[in-house]
């Protein structure tokens, strides 16, 4: 509970950051809950992940993502944080097509798993993956993603959330 209050206080912090700095007209915070699984019955997470990012130019941006994670392998619970680095490319930037921002992204993810009995475990994986932004307003969107992580560990996450934009 307190990873999940923690995680709620650093989102609106960075979503507050991004709407008080005006001139800072491609920062984003975003917040999102995904679920982590490798789809056959041994894996099952639930992460809260607030991140931060950058606007290259319309089609290209860059984020940083801290990701609190709980669930089990093997009927074996463990706890994580990690951090992924991303690079994303927007198909459809908003205003061309308008609200809906298909996207792609690409980066790695760096975790340190506490698993119950076992020692630490400190993961590295290449993240692959996409999804798309429905924008309510020009600074409100929802989000829907897909990704695939290929490393130490390899297993798929889904997730919704939410990023708030400083245009």
């Amino acid at each position: 509970m307190k990873k999940f209050i923690l995680s709620i206080f650093i989102v609106l912090f960075f979503n507050s950051i991004c709407l008080a700095q005006d001139n800072l007209a491609t920062l984003y915070g975003q917040g999102s809950v995904e679920i982590s699984t490798n789809f056959i019955g041994s894996m099952f997470g639930v992460a809260t992940v607030p991140a931060i990012g950058y606007f290259i130019n319309d089609n290209i941006e860059v984020s940083g993502a801290l990701h609190w994670e709980d669930g089990e392998i093997d009927d074996i619970d463990y706890d994580a944080l990690g951090f992924s680095l991303l690079g994303l490319y927007n198909f459809n930037p908003i205003g061309k097509n308008k609200n809906l921002v298909p996207f792609a992204e690409v980066g790695i993810h760096m975790m340190d798993m506490d698993v119950e009995g076992i020692e630490a475990v400190d993961t590295t994986s290449f993240l692959v993956g996409g999804g798309i932004r429905y924008h309510i307003t020009k600074n409100f969107s929802v989000n829907a993603i897909f990704n695939y992580l290929m490393g130490d560990l390899e297993y798929k996450r889904i997730g919704i959330g939410f990023s708030v934009f400083s245009f």
